[in-house]
């Protein structure tokens, strides 16, 4: 699915968006800059791993995984975003974030393209960041973000689907914590 996809999936799932009806551009405006929140803000859902601060003040710089970038060297950062970190692909949504004259950018990772993504370069027709297998938590926890912007309140339903949502992404976290360990180990 494109990000595109997962908004107007939210959309209609808050009935919003009547079966057929195409998502207007303010609509997708909005719902595109609650669903970068999102991806920025994973821990806060239980899921992804919490960033490490590094401090970095040479460039260019080649971050591990969830790490959090704070440059403090003089002019520009040149990151080198691998393929392949410690000898291992990075996995679906993992992150690394750059903190740099008070602002934070956000880079996340996509298999389906094997590229890092900026979260700030996400439009509509972005894969959906964390794979397929996600598509429907990223629609519950996009239409729980959304539902009072739309004028829908959050009802029970909304908010055990969020929550339902929530655990599928911890339970993911947890499995690929489990492999990385065990990748580690042996």
């Amino acid at each position: 699915m494109t990000v595109s996809e997962i908004i107007a999936d939210a959309l209609t799932d808050l009935g919003v968006l009547a079966a057929g009806e195409v998502v207007t551009a303010a609509d997708e405006a909005t719902c595109l800059r609650a669903f970068k929140n999102i991806m920025q803000s994973m821990p806060g859902f239980g899921t992804g791993r919490d960033l490490t601060d590094v401090v970095v003040d040479t460039s260019p710089y080649t971050p591990k995984m969830n790490e959090r970038i704070l440059w403090t060297g003089t002019g520009a950062l040149t990151l080198n975003l691998p393929a392949l970190v410690d000898g291992y692909q990075p996995h679906n949504g993992d992150r690394v974030a750059v903190t740099s004259g008070g602002n934070t950018f956000f880079y996340v990772y996509i298999p389906s393209r094997a590229v890092w993504l900026s979260v700030q370069d996400i439009t509509g027709a972005t894969d959906s960041p964390l794979g397929p297998e996600h598509d429907e938590a990223l629609t519950a926890l996009l239409a729980a973000r959304v539902a009072r912007r739309f004028g829908v309140p959050v009802t029970a339903d909304i908010m055990r689907d969020a929550a339902s949502a929530s655990r599928v992404l911890v339970r993911s976290k947890d499995r690929r914590q489990v492999w990385d360990d065990n990748a580690i180990l042996n």
